[in-house]
């Protein structure tokens, strides 16, 4: 009902069994989301998805965050950022995040409430901040 692909391939999509059932998934998601928000935004989505879930892609459409460096010599707790960055509803929820090891900076699992994080630690191209398996969160500094 949300594709326009021909009938044949939808059946071959839906006889897809085991791990080929990605396959199915990634076409679904890219046609569902061509129709709600058009091809551009639909080939942005897949390179986002490609560049997070299957490590290649560009990081160019993933969603960024901002943050001056002055904003992080004010406070550059990392429940702090989560917290501007949206990934959590309030700094106790990214508290919570942190505690429960469901937050990711880069490749690295913190569990300290108490990280803190530096101008100078993020590269040009970004850190990626993750809370659980797909929220993230590309953060860089603006300079």
């Amino acid at each position: 009902m949300l594709t326009f692909l021909p009938m044949n391939e939808v059946n071959r999509l839906a006889s897809l069994e085991d791990s080929q059932i990605n396959e199915a998934k990634t076409v679904l998601a890219f046609e569902t989301t061509k129709l709600v928000h058009g091809e551009a935004e639909a080939h942005k989505a897949m390179e986002a998805s490609s560049a997070l879930f299957a490590g290649g892609g560009s990081m160019e459409d993933v969603p960024t965050f901002l943050i001056t460096a002055q904003q992080l010599e004010e406070d550059s707790r990392l429940t702090t950022v989560l917290f501007l960055c949206g990934l959590c509803s309030s700094r106790s929820d990214a508290r919570k995040m942190v505690q429960q090891g469901a937050v990711l900076v880069g490749e690295d699992k913190i569990t300290d409430t108490g990280f803190t994080l530096s101008a100078d630690n993020i590269p040009s191209e970004g850190l990626l901040l993750r809370r659980g398996k797909k929220q993230y969160c590309r953060l860089m500094v603006q300079r």
